[in-house]
């Protein structure tokens, strides 16, 4: 289900710029109050209240805002079915369990428990690891072993999820935080620290989920 809103709330992204890119084509331009993420009932009004010289433009444009319309009910009644799935007994404890987890978010949980289903399928922190693709691809030639760019072998949409829940972490979390600036001063590249304190996350994740003890940010003193 958390995967079935990712590609709902993707398709819903695609329409909102299809809709920009009309208005761009035809000429229209976007209020600087309208001009932002946030699609209020005002702008869809606007929408649907702008004059055209050629009535086949108007047609084409309501079509595209009952697009966008229909995704946004069927996005906000997937994400309604997923909060109550969550509530459920059956996965109700180990869902708050993994928000303790600092940059962890619902719907990252959500995925995390219904993408893993039982964490003890796998018997180490390496198997997770190398089922969730935060791993570095190693080349050996030689006495020499390089590591280069992230594993091919991943499961895409849970790796996607944890590197954008790790860019919240370190903002949020000392402990990260002061990692992430160490690293910074070693000359490591940004992305690489984040793919870095992902795992990070990922190992708490892990933890919490088999001792079944909620997660303590950790202080830097």
């Amino acid at each position: 289900m958390a995967r079935q809103r990712k590609k709902i709330w993707s398709d819903l992204v695609r329409c909102k710029n299809r809709i920009k890119n009309f208005l761009d084509y035809t000429g229209i331009e976007l209020p600087d109050k309208f001009n932002n993420s946030n699609w209020s009932r005002n702008f869809i009004q606007w929408l649907n209240n702008l004059p055209f010289e050629h009535p086949g433009h108007r047609s084409t444009l309501n079509y595209m805002i009952r697009e966008m319309e229909l995704l946004r009910k069927e996005l906000l009644s997937i994400s309604n079915d997923i909060r109550k799935l969550m509530r459920s007994a059956f996965y109700k404890k180990r869902y708050y369990l993994l928000r303790t987890v600092t940059g962890i978010g619902p719907l990252t949980a959500a995925s995390l428990l219904t993408e893993i289903w039982d964490m003890k399928r796998f018997a180490s922190f390496y198997e997770l690891n190398s089922f969730i693709g935060l791993m570095p691809m190693e080349h050996s030639s030689g006495e020499r072993e390089l590591k280069g760019r992230l594993t091919i072998r991943k499961h895409r949409q849970l790796r996607s999820d944890l590197i954008e829940c790790a860019w919240t972490a370190k903002r949020t979390d000392p402990a990260l935080q002061l990692y992430y600036h160490q690293q910074l001063k070693k000359g490591k590249e940004p992305k690489l620290i984040i793919v870095k304190i992902a795992r990070k996350l990922l190992s708490r994740i892990r933890y919490v989920w088999l001792t079944e003890r909620p997660y303590q940010i950790a202080v830097v003193k």
